[in-house]
């Protein structure tokens, strides 16, 4: 693509947003990948063998990882991701272990490969590492060796979670990967604490993605979460969770904002427009149609908004078609025209 920087072209609409939250939450597409072959990660350890209900958390470096979007929320090197030994992680702190499973009503950012009452095996351990080069940097953390459930005597389940930094070609994907050592249907599943839940969890009760059933069959949905998972999951495929366009998954109230016409332009760089203003932007609500070049400039690319609140900072990443969720009725700028 070259960008022909003497070019601008100038939109001229009225320069008044009106702004409405969805509360739509998280937005994936689920898709099945060959499985190929188990690869042990070897990672730092981070909850030892035989521990039951352990959190914990470890740090990316800025050196090391660029940082992760889960739905539209930017998560970066130097902030913790939380792990917990009952089979899930988190990016806000969850402040336990939660042994008792529940998508539905921890809004905390979860991912669960397998969530439920689990121990670490006497030979097993949770662990992480970062792998590759950047721009395409993958960071996984393995359940290494677990007891399902806690007072399973027989290690049956591992499982690793990819995340794939925000620079990558595969930008803040979710890879889960299974190995069952051999196992299939429940054997050796004690399933005493009534079975996993399997998904994720967004910002707020009732935001989630629940497998209905082990991974294999049907894909995760939002409608109802089955927390009573008891088979091991197919080990045709690993299971990918990719970012859709329009996340909404601020969880917050609707609301209505008029920009000023005065408003400063205080930089303007590729893909990324500063304003400062007195209003937060967040959950913008789709339109049907917006007639308008700007969406044409910025088509298959990733945008930036980032809005000063007084002294506040407020940044918001989304998918360049999810600019069709800003309802521009009136606006003034200039944007270079990229071929």
């Amino acid at each position: 693509m070259t960008r022909l920087s003497s070019l601008l072209f100038l939109i001229t609409l009225s320069f008044s947003f009106c702004v409405n939250a969805q509360i739509s939450g998280i937005n994936y597409t689920y898709s099945t990948q060959p499985y190929g072959v188990w690869t042990a990660n070897a990672g730092t350890s981070i909850i030892a063998a035989n521990a039951d209900d352990v959190i914990t958390s470890f740090t990316p470096t800025a050196a090391t990882w660029s940082g992760f979007y889960f739905g539209s929320q930017y998560f970066p090197a130097g902030q913790p991701i939380y792990v917990s030994s009952n089979g899930f992680m988190a990016f806000l702190n969850p402040g336990s272990s939660i042994p008792t499973n529940s998508l539905a009503t921890n809004p905390y950012a979860i991912i669960a490969p397998i969530w439920d009452d689990l121990k670490v095996g006497p030979t097993g351990n949770v662990n992480w590492k970062i792998t590759g080069a950047l721009p395409n940097r993958r960071l996984i953390v393995e359940w290494n060796g677990m007891l399902w459930d806690k007072n399973g005597t027989i290690v049956c389940k591992s499982v690793q979670v990819t995340l794939n930094e925000r620079t990558s070609t595969l930008a803040n994907v979710i890879d889960i990967k299974y190995n069952n050592h051999t196992f299939s249907g429940n054997t050796n599943i004690n399933n005493g604490s009534g079975g996993a839940s399997i998904g994720l969890s967004g910002f707020c009760s009732g935001d989630y993605y629940s497998w209905p059933n082990a991974p294999g069959g049907p894909g995760p949905v939002k409608t109802a979460e089955v927390t009573s998972l008891n088979l091991h999951p197919s080990l045709s495929f690993f299971y990918r969770l990719t970012p859709a366009a329009h996340p909404n998954d601020n969880c917050a109230s609707a609301f209505a904002a008029t920009f000023n016409p005065g408003l400063l332009l205080v930089g303007l760089h590729r893909y990324q427009i500063l304003l400062t203003s007195g209003i937060h932007l967040q959950n913008l609500q789709e339109l049907p149609t917006l007639k308008s070049s700007l969406m044409l400039l910025i088509a298959e690319e990733r945008i930036t908004i980032r809005v000063l609140k007084y002294i506040q900072l407020a940044e918001f990443h989304y998918p360049a078609v999810a600019i069709r969720e800003v309802q521009v009725l009136r606006e003034r700028m200039q944007l270079p025209i990229l071929i």
